[in-house]
């Protein structure tokens, strides 16, 4: 592990930021590790498409354009090399108008990997600032609606993904209680594994622990369970198909898989009584090289 971290921490800053306003998203995207993890203060998105990244990199170059910034200035503070296929550091962010009047600025973390072809590239960006600080211009393709006039199609899968999300972030931050929260007992789970039923509080502590336990063991990082399609068989249940994602340090753990979630409503909460798995979160993969 002798590579110059900072060195090549600094190449893909400046490569990426001529990409973005070279609107050059062939040579951006060749620098992006798919999938690609971003986490804010108020959120997280994953992407793992090329549409998504030629969307993704179009709404950020024309956000910082409707707000007159013109110019940004990345620095690398430290990186290091943590392993042979990953390297972890810091940037300061600072972007000027016209005028060259900076706004206020800001720091990143930046997780790196090496693929199988030798190149370095970006897998996962931790930025402290909200999702919306630079997405103000575009504020209602950010979530992808309107915060108004929405489709009852589009409020169940804006639920639905709120949903998952609480799940995740239950996972992400250990939280046994919100953990309780989220079920209807008896809960059943259902996976190549077997039948398996929780009948009370104490089997859906064991659960949590022998799960979060596994994950830990197989050094699992973040999770992301993204919404692919909602059901509603009446008022008071839905359905939900979701696109369940293990990572370890921006890389997947494991590939992604589907799972179903049933979710019924029980004194104005929402929780899960069912989950169809094709198996358990554990099934995941040494860290390797693409």
């Amino acid at each position: 592990m002798s590579v110059d971290a900072k060195a090549i921490y600094q190449t893909l800053l400046e490569t990426t930021q001529k990409a973005l306003f070279e609107r050059d998203s062939d040579t951006w995207m060749a620098q992006m590790s798919s999938p690609f993890l971003i986490t804010t203060t108020d959120g997280r998105l994953l992407i793992d498409t090329p549409e998504a990244f030629r969307k993704g990199m179009f709404d950020f170059v024309d956000a910082l354009t409707a707000q007159g910034i013109v110019r940004i200035q990345r620095d690398c503070i430290v990186a290091r090399q943590t392993d042979p296929v990953t390297i972890i550091g810091y940037h300061t962010v600072q972007h000027f108008d016209e005028n060259n009047v900076p706004s206020p600025g800001l720091e990143v973390k930046w997780t790196l990997h090496k693929n199988s072809d030798g190149k370095w590239r970006v897998a996962k960006s931790d930025v402290s600032t909200t999702t919306r600080r630079f997405t103000q211009a575009r504020a209602a393709q950010f979530d992808g609606y309107s915060e108004r006039n929405l489709t009852p199609a589009q409020e169940d899968e804006k639920l639905a993904q709120a949903l998952m999300d609480s799940v995740d972030q239950v996972f992400l931050s250990g939280d046994v209680s919100g953990w309780m929260h989220l079920f209807l007992l008896p809960f059943r789970i259902q996976s190549a594994n077997g039948h398996k039923v929780l009948k009370t509080r104490q089997d859906v502590y064991d659960e949590y622990d022998a799960t979060m336990l596994e994950m830990r063991d197989s050094a699992i990082t973040d999770c992301l369970r993204k919404v692919e399609q909602v059901e509603r068989p009446d008022e008071t249940t839905m359905i939900i198909t979701f696109r369940a994602h293990m990572l370890r340090n921006g890389r997947y753990a494991v590939p992604p898989w589907q799972e179903r979630a049933h979710f019924r409503l029980c004194s104005g909460f929402w929780r899960a009584f069912a989950i169809d798995r094709p198996h358990s979160h554990t099934q995941v993969l040494p860290p390797q090289i693409d």
